[in-house]
């Protein structure tokens, strides 16, 4: 454990993260270090920012060296088509999300609503506002553990 708060905290990445993080970059997006959640949970959290069309976007990563537990896309429009084509661009290219294609078309038939939709092994919740869209996923035993998919 204090390695790894020293590796992330050091400005290095787990393994298990990295290949997350670097296809949230080839998007365009710009990640910092990893930081320890504000819960003692042993997860850290990457904060990604970038556009989603003329919007701003973030993406959080929560993970360790275990994998990736969570990813959260919060878009401050409450545009529904640029969520929707958001998520789908990010669960098309990111690991591991892109290993389950099912994932992709989640946001189907959603209007904007508080809604929770279960995908394989993945809760995907989403919800909108006057300001913003969010859409969190995590896996369907609970938000500490890694996301295994399909």
């Amino acid at each position: 454990m204090i390695a790894l708060a020293t590796m992330v905290l050091s400005g290095c990445t787990p393994g298990a993260i990295q290949p997350t993080l670097a296809a949230i970059q080839s998007l365009d997006y710009t990640c910092g270090d990893g930081v320890r959640d504000n819960v003692p949970s042993g997860l850290y959290q990457w904060r990604c920012t970038g556009r989603a069309g003329s919007q701003d976007a973030t993406i959080d990563v929560d993970g360790n060296d275990a994998g990736v537990a969570e990813i959260d896309l919060t878009i401050s429009s409450f545009d529904l088509s640029v969520i929707r084509s958001e998520f789908r661009r990010i669960a098309t290219d990111v690991t591991p999300l892109r290993v389950s294609p099912l994932i992709v078309d989640a946001l189907m038939g959603w209007s904007g609503e508080q809604r929770a939709t279960v995908v394989g092994s993945a809760r995907i919740a989403s919800e909108c506002d006057a300001t913003q869209c969010i859409v969190e996923v995590t896996s369907i035993d609970g938000p500490l553990g890694p996301l295994h998919l399909p």
